[in-house]
C-alpha cells in the first residue's frame, strides 16, 4: 500500500506542477490531489486494524479458524451489537480422538471470584471445571465466552490483547481439554504429548497464504 501511495502522490504532484500557470487549473488539480490522497488514507488499515490482522494470521497458522460470529445463544450482555470474533479449532487438528460426549460453556463475569461463570456443564465433574477456571482466571478480562466439547474448542472475544495472551490462553485450555478427552476414553496421538501446546505452522509460499491480508 505504501508503494502504491507513493506512486499516486508523485503523479499528483506532477499534475499540480504542470497546472501552476493557470490559477483555475491549479486549484482544480490541487482539489483532485487532496481527494486522491484522502481516498488512499481512507482505505489504508489503521495501526489497530493491522495489529488485529497480524493476530488473526498468527491464530490461523496455529490451526484456528477465525470468523465474525454473533452470540446467537444470547449468553452475553453485548455492547458490540452481539458481534464477536470467534476462534475455533477441532480436536482432530490437535491429534485428539473424540471421547464420550461432554460440554462446558464459560462466560466472563467480573462478579465471580475467578472471573468466570459456568453457563453450561454436561458430563464434567465439578473439580475439573474448578481446575479449568482457576487456570484461566487471568484471561477473563480478555475472553468473553469459551465453549469446550469432545470435538471442538471455541472462544469469542474482541481481540483486546496480543499474541502472548492468545498463546497462553490457548495452551492452558488445550492442556485441560486433552485431560478431559483422555479421561473420557479418548486418546491423544503420539505427536500430541502434554502439555499438548499449539504449534505455529511454517508460513506457506507466497501466493498460497489464505490468511488475513495486512495490506
Amino acid at each position: 500500500m505504501t508503494g502504491r501511495f507513493g506512486i499516486v502522490f508523485c503523479q499528483s504532484i506532477r499534475v499540480v506542477s504542470i497546472c501552476k500557470g493557470d490559477d483555475v487549473s491549479f486549484l482544480v488539480a490541487t482539489a483532485i490531489v487532496l481527494a486522491v490522497m484522502g481516498s488512499v488514507f481512507w482505505i489504508m488499515p489503521s495501526p489497530a486494524e493491522r495489529k488485529k490482522m497480524q493476530l488473526r494470521n498468527h491464530a490461523i497458522r496455529k490451526g484456528f479458524g477465525v470468523k465474525f460470529v454473533y452470540d446467537t445463544d444470547k449468553d452475553l450482555n453485548s455492547t458490540h451489537r452481539g458481534q464477536y470474533i470467534g476462534y475455533s479449532i477441532t480436536a482432530e487438528k490437535l491429534g485428539l480422538a473424540k471421547s464420550r460426549p461432554f460440554e462446558i460453556k464459560l462466560l466472563s463475569d467480573k462478579s465471580c471470584p475467578d472471573g468466570w461463570k459456568v453457563a453450561l456443564s454436561i458430563g464434567v465433574e465439578n473439580d475439573e471445571i474448578s481446575r479449568l477456571i482457576h487456570q484461566l482466571c487471568e484471561y477473563a478480562g480478555y475472553i468473553d465466552k469459551l465453549t469446550l466439547s469432545c470435538s471442538t474448542f471455541t472462544f469469542y472475544w474482541q481481540e483486546r490483547a496480543g499474541k502472548d495472551v492468545l498463546d497462553g490462553f490457548a495452551d492452558k485450555v488445550v492442556s485441560n481439554w486433552r485431560a478431559l478427552i483422555v479421561n473420557r476414553g479418548g486418546e491423544a496421538a503420539g505427536s500430541c504429548t502434554p502439555p499438548c501446546q499449539l504449534k505455529e505452522k511454517a508460513p506457506k509460499a507466497p501466493g498460497h497464504n489464505k490468511g488475513y491480508s495486512e495490506r
